[in-house]
């Protein structure tokens, strides 16, 4: 396809894969497309290692990430010693398979860290240490909608607690995030975690029901980018911009594995429902981003702009939603002709 002939340079190698286990959890975040009551899938972990391998089978690449995720794979009502167990099950027969095929993959258990089930993790991340497996542990951040003040206590007593195996700390830029950080100069704890040096990326909203309060417009994602730029330049992608002359787009192709079985690309626009669903400018297949791929191309006519090698794109599926509001400037390009001129 034209896309992979165009975006090859940008296509980040190591391919990554999502697990969403099922969708139960601990906490009810107001940009979350899941149904955090929901218990399908809690107690077949096991059964998704077929369709997993059989994912990966097909795949010509020689580096994988898996990322397993919920809902929320830690929460203290369902994680115990059986599901602890299903977990380990699940990366020693993906690593074992994978390692057969002479090829290699990294697990990246993604957690809320809202939880009291320190030891239990300790205990999982040393079976895996022990039978020589790679893994990781990748959280996120959201200063608003998210966290009562106990939850909040339990975070960040697991943030220091975890702080050698975190790998990453996202943040999604929502426009009530931007609202605050904009108005506050930053969210204390948000400094707190950069001063600390933690890997912190901030990731793009994708649409769903609730677009209308949480989606910012390009202009707001401008004005967001710069101030990231003048007072936390080592956040990421911002690092990235400023210190790479060429860098892989953001967006990882990732594919999805649902609770219910579901192989998709972007769960949300699975499961939002279809007035969203049908706010698209471009053609969403559930199992190819090629049409938004080509549709952002196209219309902030990347191929021309002297930023491509370094900018690493954005979400291709935010900047192909009709009702999104856009000035007509690649938010991209404006923030990187800014860091020129700075």
């Amino acid at each position: 396809m034209i896309n992979d002939f165009l975006l090859k340079t940008k296509r980040n190698p190591n391919q990554e894969y999502t697990l969403h286990l099922f969708e139960k959890c601990n906490l009810a975040c107001k940009f979350c497309w899941q149904d955090h009551k929901a218990s399908e899938g809690v107690k077949d972990v096991r059964g998704k290692v077929p369709a997993l391998i059989s994912m990966i089978e097909r795949d010509s690449r020689n580096e994988f990430t898996i990322n397993i995720m919920g809902g929320e794979i830690f929460a203290d009502d369902i994680f115990d010693e059986q599901l602890s167990g299903d977990y380990l099950y699940l990366c020693i027969a993906v690593d074992s398979f994978v390692r057969s095929r002479g090829k290699k993959v990294t697990f990246n258990f993604v957690s809320n860290l809202v939880n009291n089930r320190q030891k239990e993790i300790d205990d999982l991340f040393a079976q895996l240490r022990s039978r020589g497996l790679n893994y990781s542990l990748v959280t996120s951040y959201d200063p608003r909608g998210r966290f009562s003040k106990s939850n909040f206590e339990s975070f960040k007593n697991n943030i220091e607690y975890f702080s050698s195996e975190i790998k990453c700390i996202s943040m999604l830029i929502t426009k009530p995030v931007i609202n605050l950080m904009l108005t506050s100069g930053g969210d204390a704890y948000f400094k707190y975690l950069y001063e600390k040096d933690f890997y912190i990326y901030f990731d793009y909203y994708s649409p769903a029901d609730d677009f209308e309060m949480m989606m910012p417009s390009d202009d707001d994602l401008t004005v967001f980018f710069k101030f990231l730029v003048d007072h936390f330049p080592k956040v990421n992608p911002i690092r990235e911009w400023i210190e790479n002359s060429n860098n892989s787009m953001s967006c990882r192709s990732s594919k999805l594995l649902l609770g219910d079985g579901t192989e998709c690309m972007c769960g949300n626009l699975i499961k939002t429902n279809k007035k969203v669903s049908n706010l698209f400018e471009a053609q969403i297949e559930a199992n190819d981003n090629s049409a938004v791929e080509l549709h952002f191309l196209t219309k902030y006519n990347c191929m021309e702009c002297r930023h491509f090698n370094r900018c690493t794109l954005g979400c291709f599926v935010k900047h192909s939603f009709s009702k999104r509001s856009s000035s007509g400037e690649c938010p991209f390009k404006v923030t990187l002709d800014y860091i020129e001129s700075i």
